[in-house]
């Protein structure tokens, strides 16, 4: 993936370059000046859950299967780091996201290198 993307209305970055992004379907008029959106790439961990999630999790099934009585789930520290451990493992391999983040977005005026650099395009 491209360490910067950009986008015609500052939400959706799916274009890697402003060429790309000028010749789709959506872009039928630009000019310099126009304004479209730029912004930093950043990949995302593999820490989508964590022992404490699972952990707080159960102890809230329990609650509702058991009632109060049954609501003090609290395994052993070993316990806990035996799951966190095989958690990352398990995100580590089924897990990593096939997208990623934006950041820093700011706005990128459309110069005349631009407009040549497309013109150009369109005549292969």
């Amino acid at each position: 993936m491209a360490d910067v993307l950009y986008s015609a209305d500052g939400e959706i970055f799916q274009y890697d370059s402003v060429e790309d992004l000028m010749t789709t379907e959506d872009m039928d008029e630009y000019y310099v000046g126009y304004e479209l959106y730029e912004a930093e790439t950043y990949e995302f961990g593999t820490d989508w859950v964590n022992a404490d999630y699972i952990i707080e999790r159960i102890d809230e099934l329990w609650y509702d299967v058991g009632g109060e009585g049954y609501s003090d789930f609290k395994p052993s520290e070993e316990a806990k780091q035996e799951l966190e451990a095989f958690l990352q493992q398990w995100q580590e391999k089924h897990a990593v996201a096939p997208f990623v983040g934006v950041k820093n977005v700011l706005p990128y005026y459309i110069t005349q290198e631009d407009l040549d650099r497309v013109s150009r395009y369109d005549e292969t």
